[in-house]
């Protein structure tokens, strides 16, 4: 079995016996028509923005914010990052309507990939954060490796069992209301 379903992950290895302490982060984008196309998808530290080449459009992507509130999109969060990418990659003609979606955030901010336990035949791709289109091509051929060489998933920065008897690093997730 595969779970690859993003901030819906938890929900679903938990229902397997394998709760993970993956969350939604709500982060936002809009499309594009830059006056320069960038080569290759680029990534901020300092604005957290990622601003990635998509055919004729330029996406640009950031911010992230864990709220009770998935569908609303505050001016003030796509107003910071369009100065950002405008200071970053100059002017643009045209721009589409903002939009927000829910990305999978682990609690130490690194991916969940492999098996979720020494002995079980589930294994789970997830936690990429606002990175999704960027690394899951290798995220999956390392999963493609780990099920193939038939590593038990114990080991490794993004093992998916990094969080296994940690019940304090799982409650984090818990809405608040």
């Amino acid at each position: 079995i595969i779970i690859a379903a993003g901030a819906q992950t938890s929900g679903l290895t938990r229902q397997l016996g394998f709760p993970l302490p993956v969350v939604g982060g709500k982060g936002y984008s809009f499309d594009v028509s830059p006056g320069r196309m960038p080569r290759q998808a680029i990534q901020t530290l300092d604005t957290h923005l990622a601003i990635s080449p998509m055919g004729e459009m330029m996406r640009v992507a950031g911010a992230m914010d864990f709220t009770s509130s998935p569908t609303r999109i505050p001016s003030s969060r796509i107003n910071a990052m369009r100065r950002s990418a405008q200071h970053l990659m100059g002017p643009w003609t045209a721009e589409s309507p903002a939009w927000a979606g829910i990305r999978p955030v682990a609690p130490d901010g690194l991916p969940m990939i492999g098996r979720l336990a020494p002995d079980s035949n589930a294994f789970v791709a997830t936690g990429y954060q606002m990175l999704g289109m960027t690394i899951s091509p290798a995220a999956g051929t390392t999963l493609a490796e780990a099920i193939a060489s038939g590593d038990d998933g114990t080991s490794g920065p993004f093992s998916a069992q990094r969080f296994r008897g940690q019940r304090r690093e799982l409650d984090w997730a818990a809405p608040r209301h």
